[in-house]
Formats: C-alpha cells, structure tokens, sequence
C-alpha cells in the first residue's frame, strides 16, 4: 500500500519542524558533501536558525512547501518567486520515496503559475543526479562554499 505525499505551503509554525529536517537531512543525508567534517557541517547548519527560517516564512517573496508522509513532516523546498531554488532538503530515511520529486512539482508549479519560465538551483553533489532526472542542465562552473562543492544547475519551464 502506498502512503500518499502531501505537499502544502509551510507556516511561521512549522520553523522548529523545518529546522529538523534541514539539520537531520544536511547532517546525515549530505555525508558524500561534507565529509563529516564538523566545522563544515557547522557552517552549512549554522546559516539555517530559527531566526532566519522565521525570516523565511514571513517573506513574501519566498515559498516554503513541506512534504508530509503518512501524517510526519518529511521534506521542505524553498523558491523565490524569481526562480532561485534556495533548498530542497528530504529527511534521508525517506530518500527515493518521490517525497524530493513531488517537492519539486510543487515548486515548479508554483513558478509556473507566478510566470516564471525558469528555475536555477545550486546542487551538491549528493542531489546533482536527482536534479538531472528531473531535467536540470548544466549552468556555469560549480564553485566550492564552506568546503561544500556546488553545481549551477537551470530548467527551462513549460508555458
């Protein structure tokens, strides 16, 4: 039996639910990234507080979707309505259940509707594939922050 994903807009409430996946998911699901070195997972887990993910919430500009499974908070994506993908994280025992993929049709519906024709994410190495999938290319050369090597990554959206 398969247990459906609910995507729905995220709330000033759900900032400890978000921080948790974001912290569970570059924690453990990000290791081929960080190496596990602690002052690089430090600084990649330090620019996402409670305060900044409250920011977050109340920007207007920004669109935070959580992705709910069987009833437990499992996925976020966040997406200016400029097209940036600012993040896209899955708690890493729900990887490969289609919890990244339905946050994603979420965001680019969500572009989509606000008449943006494309995205633009910089992808780790761990979602480089994941992103390809789903038809992301190559942008400009990848750069590497806080030890982190990123890949620039666009998908051109359907009218």
């Amino acid at each position: 039996m398969d247990i459906p994903i609910r995507i729905a807009p995220a709330t000033p409430d759900d900032s400890g639910l978000i921080w948790r996946i974001l912290e569970r998911s570059i924690r453990s699901g990000c290791a081929i990234d960080h190496r596990n070195d602690a002052r690089a997972v430090q600084a990649w887990i330090g620019q996402y507080g409670l305060r900044q993910i409250d920011t977050w919430l109340r920007e207007p500009s920004l669109r935070l979707s959580l992705a709910w499974h069987g009833g437990k908070p499992v996925g976020i994506a966040m997406v200016s309505r400029g097209g940036d993908i600012g993040l896209c994280h899955v708690q890493p025992e729900f990887f490969h259940r289609g919890i990244g993929q339905a946050l994603m049709a979420d965001v680019e519906r969500y572009l989509q509707q606000s008449g943006c024709r494309a995205a633009r994410v910089w992808s780790t190495r761990t979602a480089l594939e994941f992103y390809l999938h789903l038809g992301y290319r190559y942008g400009r050369e990848a750069i590497c922050m806080d030890g982190v090597k990123l890949t620039p990554l666009s998908k051109w959206l359907a009218d």
